[in-house]
């Protein structure tokens, strides 16, 4: 009978093996001698592999060997030209003994490593090029600040302090370039402003890193009114004396004087005009669950959505509050992955940063779920986990019924119910171009066994990234739910997300108040525009939803001799003082690097000079030479 291989078997090297067998071999020495070696066992074991390497043995025939002859192989690599002990107890303990003896080199040098799992988190937005954007701004205004101090100008003749003169300029970018241009401009002309402007650092590589676009009026102002209290007790008994003293006729230095009095009696004895900041809900730690109120909000919010029942007495087992919805997604995968498991990414091949370095953090596997293929129409034993991120980050796509039913179909097929489906919704609201259904409202009532998470926060919708603040749900039958003590614990352990983000949120979903997005498309027609001039590009085309321009540059990297989207936006930060994402960063699929990602809510000039820049130099570079 012919044998049928499996296609999804995982090829298994002989380095696999070795470090399979290595490990197991240094567990067996720790158990039999009742002896750890603790938290330098991988190193050991690093360091064992590496000398077979060196030593060029023969994998094969170790693997192949009896235990006792394995055990012997170890003690020569930790012991050179040693004599092999006949005794298979003696050479275990002979092997122990040359572990200690490796262990001071190790426990000796200055050098403090980070985990593996550390090792292994990636995160590129925040990554090499914000480090080397962090520089340029840093020295940029040193020179601003020297430039001020040594200039004929406001500064220079003390009419306005350096310090006051920056913040006003600094404050302007949020009404974009140009008109910080022409601030510099007004004092110092426009051949020193525009010399210094040149070089003016710009941030486009993360999401509502200044406040471009501002909050809500309403959310604002309810947040004002829950933590600055007016002291009014006595405002309309000082108004109606004021009144009846002009009734009087009374000479007008006489009125002032006796108004003047009433005001001072007024604040001797509680305050008049007075406000005071109420802290006394946020100083606390909160509880697990959220201040007074939240929860019912977020019950509210999600019972007119359709997610979730209003009649649920386990609602509050439910939710997860993170600071920024973030954490919480780290949560779950910290609740929920393991090592081997596969979590699956429906309809883009790009993902947000923060699940490619959770699942490299968990050893975890990153599949693609694309419901229109049949070649990725299945989900494998080992599937966690099936990711929604709509509208996406990077690309803007919207994804709607048909993913979530392909989802569903897939899920069934395979058998495997320890699948969940997770709705990250941070972009929810935001959608320009394309009408999007809730789907986690679509979920709920067309599949109520499915068990299935949101993630959501007002980081985006509300332009308040700062102050980090959202929060998980699970939908589906509670009683399949057993991890959910777990992420009780895991929310537990740092005692509470912060109160200040949670009574943002609590008025954010009372007041369902977010940002005006049609504000943002001159903005992303202004950066899309200003592309389509940059040679090699080609045609850009605006996001769907979300924050973000997600392009092709792979054309404009081979022109000009850049092996990786990596390479590309240091380089592009480097020389043209812009930072902006490269597409690698975004998950493992290779075709991600070919993209970089801008951010598009910058103002219409400064999306305009960041599109100037790249065209200048291109130009410049393959001037140069610098072309296949």
């Amino acid at each position: 009978m012919k044998t049928l291989e499996n296609p999804r078997a995982r090829v298994i090297t002989d380095k696999d093996q070795l470090n399979r067998e290595v490990r197991f071999l240094l567990r067996y020495i720790e158990e039999y001698l009742g002896d750890p070696i603790g938290r330098y066992f991988e190193q050991i074991a690093g360091e064992l592999i590496k000398k077979f390497e060196q030593k060029k043995i023969n994998i094969d025939k170790f693997l192949r060997a009896p235990q006792d002859e394995k055990i012997d192989t170890l003690y020569d690599l930790l012991k050179e030209n040693a004599e092999v002990i006949p005794h298979i107890d003696g050479v275990i303990g002979a092997v122990r003994k040359q572990i200690e003896d490796l262990i001071p080199d190790i426990v000796s040098s200055p050098k403090i490593e980070a985990t593996e799992s550390a090792k292994n988190t990636e995160y590129a937005v925040r990554g090499d090029v914000e480090i080397e954007i962090n520089r340029q701004d840093v020295e940029w205004h040193e020179k601003l600040r020297e430039f001020l101090l040594s200039t004929p100008g406001p500064v220079a003749i003390g009419k306005i302090g350096v310090d006051e003169f920056i913040e006003k300029f600094d404050n302007l970018r949020f009404s974009g370039i140009e008109t910080q241009a022409n601030f510099l401009t007004q004092y110092y002309g426009i051949a020193l402003s525009d010399k210094l402007m040149e070089t003016y650092p710009i941030r486009a590589n993360i999401g509502n890193s200044g406040n471009y676009t501002p909050p809500p009026k309403e959310l604002v102002d309810a947040l004002g009114k829950e933590i600055i209290r007016q002291n009014l007790r006595l405002n309309k008994v000082v108004e109606f004396l004021k009144e009846k003293l002009r009734k009087l006729n009374l000479a007008q230095e006489y009125e002032k004087s006796l108004l003047e009095l009433i005001k001072a009696a007024a604040e001797k004895i509680g305050g008049y005009d007075k406000s005071t900041l109420n802290l006394s809900q946020l100083l606390p730690y909160s509880s697990v669950t959220g201040i007074k109120g939240l929860p019912q909000a977020i019950q509210r919010t999600l019972v007119e959505r359709g997610v979730a029942k209003e009649n649920d007495p386990d609602f509050i087992k439910r939710i997860l509050l993170g600071n920024g919805s973030s954490e919480a997604i780290k949560i779950i995968f910290d609740v929920l992955v393991e090592e081997h498991d596969e979590v699956y990414f429906a309809g883009e091949k790009a993902i947000y940063s923060i699940y490619s370095a959770e699942i490299k953090r968990v050893g975890a596997k990153e599949k693609l779920f694309d419901p229109k293929s049949k070649k990725y129409s299945e989900i494998g034993p080992r599937a966690r986990m099936i990711v929604f991120i709509t509208p996406n980050n990077p690309t803007g796509k919207v994804m709607g019924q048909q993913e979530v039913d392909s989802a569903i179909k897939a899920i069934k097929k395979s058998g495997n119910n320890q699948t969940i489906l997770l709705f990250d919704e941070a972009y929810r609201r935001m959608i320009y171009n394309k009408y999007g259904i809730d789907i986690a409202a679509y979920t709920a009532k067309k599949y109520p066994d499915q068990v299935f998470a949101i993630a959501d926060s007002i980081s985006k919708e509300q332009g308040m990234c700062g102050l980090r603040a959202g929060f998980a749900y699970f939908g589906g039958p509670i009683e399949n739910m057993e991890f959910l003590n777990e992420t009780y614990k895991m929310r537990a352990e740092s005692l509470c997300s912060n109160t200040f983000g949670q009574l943002a949120l609590y008025h954010a979903l009372e007041t369902g108040a977010v940002i005006d997005a049609k504000v943002l498309e001159s903005r992303i027609k202004s950066l899309t525009d200003g592309f389509k001039e940059v040679p090699y590009i080609g045609d850009v085309k605006p996001p769907d939803g979300a924050l973000y321009l997600w392009f092709n540059v792979r054309p404009l990297m081979k022109k000009m001799g850049i092996k990786t989207s990596k390479e590309f936006a240091l380089k592009f930060a480097k020389e043209c003082n812009v930072s902006t994402v490269e597409g690698s960063g975004f998950g493992n699929h290779p075709d991600n690097d070919n993209y970089i990602r801008f951010v598009v809510f910058l103002p219409e000039s400064t999306n305009m000079e960041i599109a100037r820049r790249m065209k200048n130099w291109v130009t410049r570079s393959l001037s140069c030479g610098n072309q296949d």
